[in-house]
């Protein structure tokens, strides 16, 4: 795929030009950095219904990989890693072998 080379003067003047035009309406979920979530957001219902989830998953599918959750739960890979920390943590799967490969404890 091939695009015009923009520079980013041309960037901020079209920038400058739509913030001119309307007040713009920021979506804040969409413009934070994943890292910028704060430890008390992360331990919301949201994540916790996530967690309880991947949970679910797990112990259904007997397979356990942070790819894995992030395909049957179509989250990002930071998102599925945490995850599968907190199962860690909570000993709910073992901690990567040698292999990189974990098991499941809880059943």
């Amino acid at each position: 795929m091939h695009g015009p080379f923009v520079s980013d003067n041309e960037v901020e003047d079209v920038v400058r030009f739509i913030k001119s035009q309307e007040t713009p309406e920021y979506i804040e979920s969409l413009t934070k950095e994943e890292g910028e979530i704060s430890s008390s957001t992360q331990t919301n219902e949201s994540n916790d219904e996530l967690f309880n989830q991947a949970v679910e998953v797990i112990l259904k599918d007997k397979r356990v990989s942070t790819s894995y959750i992030q395909r049957k739960l179509q989250i990002g890979y930071n998102r599925a890693a945490r995850i599968i920390e907190e199962m860690e943590e909570k000993g709910i799967i073992s901690e990567p072998n040698n292999q990189g490969k974990r098991e499941i404890l809880e059943k």
